[in-house]
């Protein structure tokens, strides 16, 4: 069983080019930096084109120069700053991460980064990150904190389904190999069978916060729906007892 990506998720509720937004988020940066281990910090935006504009107005043209050459600037001499871009892969990073407008390709990216303390969204249109305030129950920059580490899941069945799936699948591989992929058909089709409701968009969620790569979780999520919908989705023997899902209702009365 893949361990939980414990991790601190935050956005500011902003739109469009906002100076006062981005320079919360460096200040973000620095209030964290009063914890030694969280003084090496990621910049993270699509395209270096990015970086014009509002983000050079706060940093000043100094500071962005030396990004865009692949230099790390010191925030006030306390939080050291390194750009991550869509083209840059990066697998582990203890710290934290601000992310300025980014699209799915790169909010996906940064949730398959490993170690990752704390994570603070500043959107371009709100829209646009939805999904990933859902996948890990983000809260407002300045709201309350819920200090509950793992969301409750809607139907504790269902997470115990989602629990024997990633102990079963190579999360190297994801759904890649095709016994993986009917384990992951054969489950959906057994809950559905059992008349056990769930929710794709949480699957995926749930599957992110716990160690699948983004992509993968997409493709579980892509079946999950499909079977929800009653539509035909192809595949080998899933190899699940007839009695799985009463072995999953027996762990979630424990748990």
């Amino acid at each position: 069983m893949s361990a939980v990506r414990n991790r601190t998720s935050l956005y500011i509720k902003s739109e469009g080019p906002k100076p006062d937004a981005m320079a919360r988020g460096f200040g973000w940066l620095l209030d964290l930096g009063r914890n030694e281990n969280k003084r090496a910090a990621l910049l993270a935006i699509p395209i270096m084109d990015n970086l014009n504009g509002v983000i050079a107005e706060v940093l000043g043209d100094s500071a962005v120069k030396g990004l865009k050459q692949g230099k790390p600037f010191s925030l006030n001499s306390v939080v050291s700053v390194s750009l991550l871009t869509e083209r840059k892969d990066i697998f582990r990073h203890q710290g934290p991460i601000l992310v300025a407008y980014p699209n799915k390709k790169l909010l996906d990216k940064i949730d398959n980064i490993r170690e990752v303390t704390d994570v603070l969204v500043i959107p371009w249109s709100f829209g646009e990150i939805q999904y990933w305030i859902d996948t890990w129950h983000a809260r407002e920059l300045g709201a309350t904190e819920n200090r509950q580490a793992e969301p409750a899941f809607s139907d504790p069945v269902v997470e115990e389904a989602l629990k024997s799936l990633t102990s079963r699948v190579n999360l190297s591989t994801g759904i890649g190999h095709p016994m993986d992929r009917a384990a992951a058909v054969d489950l959906f089709r057994k809950l559905k069978a059992a008349k056990i409701a769930y929710d794709p968009s949480e699957v995926r969620g749930w599957l992110v916060r716990h160690g699948w790569e983004s992509d993968d979780a997409d493709a579980v999520k892509d079946i999950a729906e499909k079977i929800s919908q009653g539509r035909s989705v192809r595949s080998e023997m899933g190899g699940w007892a007839d009695d799985i899902v009463d072995l999953w209702r027996e762990r979630a009365s424990k748990s």
